[in-house]
Protein backbone atom coordinates (compact mmCIF):
# COMPACT_ATOMS: atom_id res chain seq x y z
CA UNK A 1 0.00 0.00 0.00
CA UNK A 2 1.40 3.37 -1.10
CA UNK A 3 1.03 5.55 2.02
CA UNK A 4 0.10 8.42 -0.29
CA UNK A 5 -3.31 6.74 -0.53
CA UNK A 6 -3.89 6.88 3.23
CA UNK A 7 -4.69 9.72 5.63
CA UNK A 8 -1.45 10.85 7.37
CA UNK A 9 -2.20 11.36 11.07
CA UNK A 10 0.92 13.51 11.54
CA UNK A 11 0.14 16.00 8.77
CA UNK A 12 -1.89 18.94 10.15
CA UNK A 13 -3.07 19.65 6.61
CA UNK A 14 -4.92 16.31 6.51
CA UNK A 15 -7.37 17.38 9.25
CA UNK A 16 -10.12 18.09 6.70
CA UNK A 17 -9.86 14.59 5.22
CA UNK A 18 -9.88 13.01 8.67
CA UNK A 19 -12.88 15.09 9.74
CA UNK A 20 -14.81 14.09 6.60
CA UNK A 21 -14.07 10.45 7.36
CA UNK A 22 -15.28 10.85 10.96
CA UNK A 23 -18.43 12.61 9.80
CA UNK A 24 -19.74 9.44 8.14
CA UNK A 25 -19.91 7.70 11.52
CA UNK A 26 -20.08 10.57 14.02
CA UNK A 27 -22.89 13.12 13.46
CA UNK A 28 -22.03 15.07 16.63
CA UNK A 29 -19.91 18.05 15.55
CA UNK A 30 -18.69 18.65 19.11
CA UNK A 31 -17.52 15.04 19.43
CA UNK A 32 -15.65 15.26 16.12
CA UNK A 33 -13.98 18.48 17.23
CA UNK A 34 -12.98 16.86 20.54
CA UNK A 35 -11.32 13.93 18.75
CA UNK A 36 -9.46 16.14 16.28
CA UNK A 37 -8.36 18.70 18.89
CA UNK A 38 -7.20 15.94 21.24
CA UNK A 39 -5.09 14.46 18.44
CA UNK A 40 -3.55 17.86 17.68
CA UNK A 41 -2.83 18.48 21.39
CA UNK A 42 -1.27 15.00 21.73
CA UNK A 43 1.13 15.78 18.88
CA UNK A 44 2.14 19.38 19.52
CA UNK A 45 5.11 20.25 21.75
CA UNK A 46 3.30 22.64 24.12
CA UNK A 47 0.80 22.37 26.98
CA UNK A 48 -1.69 24.86 25.52
CA UNK A 49 -5.06 23.09 25.28
CA UNK A 50 -7.22 23.64 22.21
CA UNK A 51 -10.88 24.55 22.72
CA UNK A 52 -12.07 20.94 22.59
CA UNK A 53 -8.76 19.19 23.20
CA UNK A 54 -6.86 17.74 26.15
CA UNK A 55 -3.42 18.30 27.61
CA UNK A 56 -1.49 16.89 30.59
CA UNK A 57 -3.96 17.99 33.29
CA UNK A 58 -6.93 16.42 31.50
CA UNK A 59 -5.04 13.15 30.95
CA UNK A 60 -3.93 12.90 34.58
CA UNK A 61 -7.44 13.71 35.81
CA UNK A 62 -8.72 10.81 33.69
CA UNK A 63 -6.03 8.45 35.01
CA UNK A 64 -4.20 8.36 31.66
CA UNK A 65 -0.51 8.79 30.79
CA UNK A 66 0.13 12.37 29.61
CA UNK A 67 0.26 13.14 25.88
CA UNK A 68 3.53 12.39 24.10
CA UNK A 69 3.87 15.90 22.63
CA UNK A 70 5.37 14.46 19.44
CA UNK A 71 4.17 12.80 16.24
CA UNK A 72 2.52 9.40 16.50
CA UNK A 73 5.04 6.66 15.80
CA UNK A 74 2.48 4.12 14.58
CA UNK A 75 -1.25 4.04 13.85
CA UNK A 76 -2.15 2.03 17.02
CA UNK A 77 -0.77 4.90 19.14
CA UNK A 78 -4.04 6.66 18.28
CA UNK A 79 -5.56 4.56 21.09
CA UNK A 80 -3.49 6.57 23.60
CA UNK A 81 -5.04 9.87 22.50
CA UNK A 82 -7.76 10.91 24.90
CA UNK A 83 -11.23 9.90 23.69
CA UNK A 84 -10.11 7.86 20.69
CA UNK A 85 -10.01 4.38 22.26
CA UNK A 86 -13.60 4.69 23.46
CA UNK A 87 -14.82 6.17 20.19
CA UNK A 88 -13.13 3.52 18.05
CA UNK A 89 -14.51 0.73 20.24
CA UNK A 90 -18.01 2.11 19.64
CA UNK A 91 -17.43 2.56 15.87
CA UNK A 92 -15.88 -0.64 14.46
CA UNK A 93 -16.68 0.56 10.93
CA UNK A 94 -13.88 3.12 11.21
CA UNK A 95 -10.95 1.10 9.87
CA UNK A 96 -7.87 2.69 11.35
CA UNK A 97 -5.38 0.13 10.04
CA UNK A 98 -6.73 0.24 6.48
CA UNK A 99 -7.23 3.98 6.11
CA UNK A 100 -4.61 5.77 8.24
CA UNK A 101 -0.84 6.05 8.37
CA UNK A 102 1.60 7.64 10.82
CA UNK A 103 3.18 9.59 7.97
CA UNK A 104 3.70 13.35 8.06
CA UNK A 105 4.03 13.69 4.29
CA UNK A 106 1.28 15.91 2.78
CA UNK A 107 0.96 13.65 -0.27
CA UNK A 108 -2.33 12.34 -1.69
CA UNK A 109 -2.48 9.83 -4.54
CA UNK A 110 -6.04 9.09 -5.80
CA UNK A 111 -4.71 6.02 -7.60
CA UNK A 112 -3.67 4.44 -4.30
CA UNK A 113 -6.64 5.16 -2.01
CA UNK A 114 -8.35 1.98 -0.69
CA UNK A 115 -11.85 1.79 -2.12
CA UNK A 116 -13.37 1.68 1.36
CA UNK A 117 -11.76 5.03 2.14
CA UNK A 118 -12.80 6.78 -1.07
CA UNK A 119 -16.43 7.20 0.02
CA UNK A 120 -15.30 8.95 3.20
CA UNK A 121 -13.25 11.64 1.49
CA UNK A 122 -14.58 15.23 1.37
CA UNK A 123 -17.38 15.60 -1.18
CA UNK A 124 -17.48 11.91 -2.19
CA UNK A 125 -20.12 9.23 -1.60
CA UNK A 126 -20.35 5.49 -2.34
CA UNK A 127 -21.44 6.05 -5.95
CA UNK A 128 -18.45 8.36 -6.52
CA UNK A 129 -16.12 5.80 -4.93
CA UNK A 130 -17.36 3.02 -7.21
CA UNK A 131 -16.99 5.23 -10.30
CA UNK A 132 -13.45 6.26 -9.30
CA UNK A 133 -12.41 2.67 -8.60
CA UNK A 134 -13.77 1.50 -11.97
CA UNK A 135 -12.09 4.37 -13.85
CA UNK A 136 -8.64 3.87 -12.34
CA UNK A 137 -8.86 0.09 -12.83
CA UNK A 138 -9.31 0.75 -16.54
CA UNK A 139 -6.45 3.27 -16.58
CA UNK A 140 -4.72 5.04 -13.66
CA UNK A 141 -5.41 8.77 -13.42
CA UNK A 142 -2.60 10.84 -14.93
CA UNK A 143 -3.21 14.26 -13.34
CA UNK A 144 -5.85 16.39 -11.62
CA UNK A 145 -7.57 17.33 -14.89
CA UNK A 146 -7.75 13.70 -15.96
CA UNK A 147 -9.18 12.75 -12.56
CA UNK A 148 -11.93 15.40 -12.65
CA UNK A 149 -12.82 14.54 -16.25
CA UNK A 150 -13.14 10.79 -15.76
CA UNK A 151 -14.26 10.65 -12.12
CA UNK A 152 -16.73 13.51 -12.69
CA UNK A 153 -15.99 14.95 -9.25
CA UNK A 154 -13.63 17.55 -7.80
CA UNK A 155 -11.20 16.52 -5.07
CA UNK A 156 -11.22 18.68 -1.95
CA UNK A 157 -7.44 18.37 -1.66
CA UNK A 158 -4.72 21.00 -2.09
CA UNK A 159 -3.38 20.57 -5.62
CA UNK A 160 0.21 20.86 -4.33
CA UNK A 161 -0.33 17.65 -2.35
CA UNK A 162 -1.64 15.61 -5.29
CA UNK A 163 0.49 12.84 -6.75
CA UNK A 164 -0.50 10.33 -9.43
CA UNK A 165 2.70 8.31 -9.74
CA UNK A 166 3.12 5.55 -7.11
CA UNK A 167 5.39 6.54 -4.24
CA UNK A 168 7.93 3.74 -3.95
CA UNK A 169 9.67 5.48 -1.05
CA UNK A 170 6.99 5.07 1.64
CA UNK A 171 5.05 1.84 1.79
CA UNK A 172 2.82 -0.04 4.18
CA UNK A 173 3.14 -3.81 3.82
CA UNK A 174 0.75 -6.40 5.26
CA UNK A 175 2.14 -9.90 5.75
CA UNK A 176 0.11 -13.03 6.45
CA UNK A 177 1.13 -16.44 7.78
CA UNK A 178 -1.11 -19.30 6.74
CA UNK A 179 -3.46 -20.50 9.46
CA UNK A 180 -3.13 -17.43 11.70
CA UNK A 181 -5.84 -14.95 12.67
CA UNK A 182 -3.59 -11.90 12.45
CA UNK A 183 -1.37 -10.14 9.97
CA UNK A 184 1.75 -8.03 10.51
CA UNK A 185 1.71 -4.45 9.24
CA UNK A 186 5.08 -2.86 8.48
CA UNK A 187 5.58 0.79 7.61
CA UNK A 188 8.73 1.06 5.51
CA UNK A 189 10.70 3.95 4.04
CA UNK A 190 13.32 3.37 1.36
CA UNK A 191 16.57 5.04 2.44
CA UNK A 192 19.01 4.00 -0.28
CA UNK A 193 21.28 6.97 0.47
CA UNK A 194 20.97 6.67 4.25
CA UNK A 195 23.67 5.55 6.65
CA UNK A 196 21.85 2.29 7.37
CA UNK A 197 20.14 1.76 3.96
CA UNK A 198 18.54 0.42 1.92
CA UNK A 199 15.39 0.87 4.05
CA UNK A 200 14.14 1.57 7.54
CA UNK A 201 11.16 0.20 9.42
CA UNK A 202 9.06 3.00 10.90
CA UNK A 203 6.69 0.66 12.74
CA UNK A 204 5.57 -2.94 13.05
CA UNK A 205 2.32 -4.13 14.62
CA UNK A 206 -0.34 -6.85 14.34
CA UNK A 207 -3.92 -6.50 13.09
CA UNK A 208 -6.88 -8.82 12.76
CA UNK A 209 -7.24 -10.25 9.26
CA UNK A 210 -10.94 -9.44 9.34
CA UNK A 211 -10.16 -5.71 9.18
CA UNK A 212 -8.86 -5.82 5.62
CA UNK A 213 -10.41 -4.62 2.39
CA UNK A 214 -11.19 -7.63 0.14
CA UNK A 215 -8.58 -6.51 -2.40
CA UNK A 216 -5.92 -6.83 0.30
CA UNK A 217 -6.74 -10.42 1.20
CA UNK A 218 -3.96 -12.97 0.89
CA UNK A 219 -4.07 -15.05 -2.32
CA UNK A 220 -6.02 -18.30 -2.02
Amino acid sequence: QDTGGLIPLNDPGARGRLEALLEDLEPDEVQRAALLDALADYRDANDDRRANGAEKDEYLAAGLPPPANRDLRAVPELLRVRGWAEWLAAHPGFRTNDWLSASRQPVFNPNAVPEGLLAGLPGLDEADARRIADARAERPFENAADFEARADVALGVDEDALRFIPNQGALQLRLWTAGTAHAEVLAIELTADGQYGPWQFDSLYHVSRSSQDPVHEAPG
